[in-house]
């Protein structure tokens, strides 16, 4: 049931995001404080040095032996289907193409989870959804930002070598593939967010190890064996894969989407120059409209306010 108290503490940490993003939106397009020279500065530096450092704050700091698996099994599943149609439509539509499918992927898959979902959901729900929402942000920075990063630079490579290799020159397709990928495999190993990334997981694995694999291994035998091994596979199916399924087709059927656009796709949408107007008309009608769709659902939702 939620309360006066509890809309206050929502209000009181999401307001003050809505108000800094109006300052900066007035800052650039009404009192020209900041000229588009100095915007792309500012986004090159959040880029190479305040998400990194974001990210690795972030894994760093999260549990990974106490994650919630079947949470991140849902949100997962949600991300694979999404970006497995977008790869049939972009292969197979006239229409579809590599940078429409990372854009509709950013809008589709990534909200604001860091800026609008920790304290929206905390002010709501208490501690345990803000523990899920960082799950599911540190799984972002880790998988996901760094996939998109990928496609950024598979992109950029493609277009390179296919202005040096023409198909006059009858390069075969399997080389120009691979030197695609070796020049995206150096751009990644350049790359500050690829070290965030691994170095905050592995400061995290050591930090709060309390188990082995060999003790993991053991605790685990008894419950396989018991099972057997068919019933143990469609437990794990129906754990990991119809549970979730059924989750996000219901939330689909809707239309509950609660946290708007996220603003790293758009930085890295930017810093890349792939449809960065798009993600930035995500990310402020999105905010716009996050708060009072999400206080409807919560109230739609059955609980009543004092």
């Amino acid at each position: 049931m939620i309360t006066l108290t509890d809309l206050y503490n929502v209000l009181t940490k999401v307001v003050p995001l809505y108000v800094a993003m109006r300052l900066g939106y007035v800052s650039v397009k009404w009192w020209k404080i900041f000229t588009p020279d100095q915007c792309s500065g500012i986004n090159k530096f959040v880029a190479h040095f305040t998400v990194p450092l974001l990210s690795f704050g972030l894994i760093s700091k999260n549990d990974p032996y106490v994650m919630n698996f079947r949470f991140i099994a849902a949100d997962t599943l949600q991300k694979v289907i999404v970006l497995t149609v977008l790869a049939i439509w972009s292969r197979t539509s006239s229409r579809g193409s590599l940078e429409w499918s990372i854009t509709l992927f950013s809008l589709s898959t990534l909200p604001n989870t860091l800026v609008m979902g920790i304290p929206l959901l905390k002010g709501m729900y208490g501690e345990d959804a803000k523990k899920l929402v960082t799950q599911i942000l540190v799984l972002q920075c880790i998988i996901w930002y760094t996939l998109m990063i990928f496609l950024f630079e598979y992109r950029g490579a493609r277009v390179i070598i296919a202005e040096q290799f023409p198909d006059t020159t009858a390069m075969p397709t399997s080389a120009k593939t691979r030197l695609i990928l070796i020049m995206v495999g150096r751009k990644l190993i350049r790359n500050p967010n690829t070290y965030s990334s691994l170095i905050g997981l592995t400061r995290s694995l050591v930090l709060y190890s309390k188990c082995s694999i060999a003790g993991l291994s053991m605790a685990l035998q008894p419950k396989i064996i018991a099972c057997g091994k068919l019933v143990a596979t469609l437990s794990m199916a129906v754990r990991f894969l119809i549970g979730p399924a059924v989750m996000a087709a219901t939330s689909l059927a809707v239309g509950f989407r609660a946290l708007p656009q996220g603003i790293v796709p758009f930085v890295f949408a930017k810093e890349y120059n792939v449809h960065p107007d798009i993600l930035s008309t995500g990310v402020i009608f999105g905010m716009l409209i996050a708060l009072p769709i999400t206080l409807v659902y919560y109230i739609l939702l059955g609980l009543k306010i004092k």
